[in-house]
């Protein structure tokens, strides 16, 4: 038995307000060493070796249940036990003075008291001490210290949890803000690349980060690349391969290499670093202003609509199968001409999946209206135009003023 003042065989006031005043400032210590920044296991060892130092304790072990795990956390003088043997503590709610071990499903190493900590429905943790006081009323006396102090433990250790689990959750919300940022600067923002064109695009990502993209590349002065893709899922793993995909189509693509050609490149690339759930969909085309002629190739991508000055809409489908999923054998060049006056919209399926209160999708039919109202208006004009016909659709079924997916879009528009 470990050496203590024992106030408690004797009447004398001085002694035990000694007693209390010990208690008090043990107390006192731990509490004052709480903080948000402090690691679990540092408080755990503070609180199990004042309660040691305090009390006399010989034999003491701290079990938690923590983010739904069973864990022995402090362990002193007690033989040799493993976490399965005390995981029907979770039955005990109650202070608990063990005289038959088996009664509890716990082992028989000695057990005299098991104390719960935080809620009694639902302790987060349990005490097991023994051989610590020489009467019972010192036993008395140490087992609501030992209680009182266990309970500022689990409360803490919850915070801490709480705490390091908000600034994992900030330290997310950065890297996707530094990752957004990024990603919009990889996307083209001068429009003005040739006088016969008017273009705009947008990307409004659904949580920081998109799956969606879009480019612009000029070969020469008469050849120029467009695209737009859209990768399956969201959040960092997608971002991060449409940046592979980007880098991909910036050094493969010159004058010379057939589309064909650099979709199956494209579709190696990808397939060699997404994994078995990652796809790519894909619209590229390449416009030669000299011959006023689209090469294109949709690879499982939305068609895209080419609208006529007279008030038609033909959408573009030739290609494949979406790349990164399954070998792709044929692949259907596409090609068109176009005149002045004639544009291409290139969106992505988050415009035309948008849903309203009702469970309707916006679908592709009134797009489609509003861009043969308004095919004499700007690229600009016409692409924020639909934007806000995406939102107002969505804000009547989510009023946070939030898409459901990434949405993408560009206009290209021949001028005379």
């Amino acid at each position: 038995m470990a050496t203590r003042f024992n106030a408690y065989n004797t009447t004398n006031p001085e002694e035990l307000l000694l007693l209390k005043k010990q208690e008090a400032a043990a107390l006192l210590q731990v509490v004052r060493s709480i903080s948000l920044t402090l690691e679990p296991e540092e408080l755990i060892n503070l609180v199990c070796i004042t309660s040691i130092n305090q009390l006399g304790i010989n034999k003491l072990i701290l079990v938690t249940y923590l983010e739904e795990q069973f864990a022995i956390q402090f362990h002193h003088g007690f033989d040799y036990c493993n976490v399965e043997e005390l995981k029907s503590l979770r039955t005990i709610g109650q202070l608990t003075k063990i005289s038959n071990p088996s009664e509890f499903n716990l082992p028989a190493i000695g057990i005299e008291y098991v104390i719960p900590l935080g809620n009694p429905q639902a302790p987060g943790g349990w005490f097991l001490i023994a051989d610590f006081a020489d009467s019972e009323a010192e036993a008395e006396n140490d087992l609501i210290f030992i209680e009182t102090i266990g309970n500022i433990l689990i409360i803490s250790l919850y915070n801490i949890h709480y705490f390091h689990a908000k600034l994992k959750e900030r330290d997310l919300l950065l890297e996707l803000e530094v990752a957004g940022r990024l990603q919009k600067q990889a996307l083209p923002s001068n429009f003005n690349i040739n006088s016969r064109l008017d273009i705009y695009a947008v990307n409004v990502a659904h949580h920081k980060v998109a799956g969606d993209f879009y480019d612009l590349l000029t070969l020469n002065p008469n050849e120029i690349v467009f695209c737009i893709g859209d990768v399956s899922g969201k959040g960092i793993p997608a971002a991060l391969l449409v940046a592979n995909i980007q880098a991909n189509i910036r050094a493969l693509f010159n004058a010379e290499t057939p589309l064909h050609r650099i979709i199956r490149q494209l579709h190696q690339a990808i397939y060699s670093v997404s994994t078995d759930e990652e796809f790519v969909t894909l619209f590229i085309g390449k416009l030669n202003l000299r011959k006023e002629n689209i090469v294109y190739i949709n690879a499982g991508h939305n068609p895209i609509f080419l609208i006529r000055k007279e008030g038609i809409i033909k959408e573009l489908s030739k290609g494949c199968i979406p790349l990164g999923l399954l070998p792709i054998r044929e692949i259907e060049l596409g090609t068109e001409k176009f005149y002045p006056g004639d544009s291409l919209f290139l969106y992505t399926d988050g415009v035309v999946e948008e849903m309203n209160a009702n469970g309707e999708l916006l679908g592709s039919e009134v797009i489609k209206q509003l861009l043969l109202e308004k095919r004499t208006y700007t690229s600009q004009q016409i692409i924020l135009d639909v934007l806000q016909l995406v939102w107002k659709h969505a804000q009547s079924y989510n009023k946070s003023y939030s898409l459901s997916d990434d949405v993408s879009m560009m206009m290209i528009k021949f001028l005379k």
